[in-house]
């Protein structure tokens, strides 16, 4: 089995609000009709509760229906590992199943980061690394802490092991 050069988790603390506030914008049709419904049941008195109450009430069935979306990809990010070797990097999730995603440095086309103003605030970013390939998508590592080092990181990794043979590689298929 080959060793691995650097593993990398992806960053909870800076993932955490920015989740947050995407779950919340998914879940607020559900939570404007939840409002509505709520009045209507009111106004047509199958309940009867004060506006402060039913207010108070949407808005924490609201917070609960917001955070499982945001429950979710917490753990997907929590059990995900990049793992960086010599010839590839590797996506492993595991929890109930195992995903496994690999690609080859010599199929890296391109290394493009990623960084909201939240991202540059905790100093942490997405990694897309791009194929030319027809079929692979390439991979995305997400929030990861100093994604400029690793940036660099990569491009010693080809350098060193590849040197300027990726190019030739590409331009001869």
């Amino acid at each position: 089995m080959e060793k691995h050069l650097l593993v990398l988790k992806p960053n909870l603390a800076s993932a955490i609000l920015p989740l947050f506030f995407k779950s919340t914008l998914k879940m607020l049709p559900f939570g404007i009709a939840l409002l509505i419904t709520a009045y209507a049941l009111n106004f047509s008195g199958i309940i009867n509760y004060s506006s402060k109450a039913i207010n108070i009430t949407a808005f924490i069935v609201f917070l609960a229906l917001a955070f499982l979306p945001m429950k979710y990809n917490l753990m997907r990010l929590h059990f995900t590992k990049y793992y960086f070797y010599k010839t590839h990097v590797m996506s492993i999730f595991k929890f109930i199943k195992v995903k496994r995603s690999s690609l080859p440095y010599t199929q890296i086309t391109n290394i493009k980061i990623i960084a909201s103003p939240w991202d540059r605030l905790w100093r942490t970013g997405k990694i897309a690394l791009n194929t030319a390939e027809r079929g692979s998508s390439g991979l995305m590592l997400y929030y990861i802490k100093d994604p400029y080092e690793i940036e660099k990181m990569l491009h010693s990794l080809i350098q060193k092991y590849y040197g300027n043979s990726i190019g030739k590689l590409s331009d001869e298929k």
